[in-house]
């Protein structure tokens, strides 16, 4: 048997609760719950799913977009509008003409509609927004 050589570089982790040592340690200082944050992430991204559809669905009907989300939910059940990481209704604005929906995201905080300045999708600062796509 050959020893092997191991070098490391750095630390690094990818876990439900941050991406870095810096995020993940402090979540698990507040109790932040890993199964916890990736439920709400999951309904998260299933209620958004279900609420560009129908927002779709209101501009191919009515050839504009809605003024408010309640305006293209009518026929889905309340819980679909409910935004997991707030208790309230998703954020939803129209910027430019165009529909913008999104989350206020893991720290709770309306930012707007606007995305993290950098990082992944699921930052600890800005929303996570679902529509527009990124990059479009």
């Amino acid at each position: 048997m050959t020893k092997r050589r191991v070098v490391v570089t750095g630390m690094g982790m990818l876990t439900p609760i941050g991406n870095d040592v810096a995020s993940a340690w402090g979540n698990a200082l507040e109790g932040v719950s890993g199964a916890a944050l990736t439920y709400r992430k999951g309904r998260a991204h299933r209620n958004a799913s279900r609420i560009i559809l129908n927002l779709h669905a209101y501009h191919a009907e009515h050839g504009t977009w809605p003024k408010t989300l309640l305006d293209a939910l009518r026929t889905e059940p309340p819980a679909v509008r409910i935004d997991p990481f707030s208790g309230a209704d998703f954020g939803y604005r129209l910027r430019d003409g165009e529909p913008v929906v999104y989350s206020v995201g893991i720290n709770g905080r309306d930012d707007g509609g606007r995305p993290p300045a950098s990082g992944p999708a699921w930052a600890s600062t800005g929303d996570r927004v679902f529509w527009p796509p990124a990059g479009s």
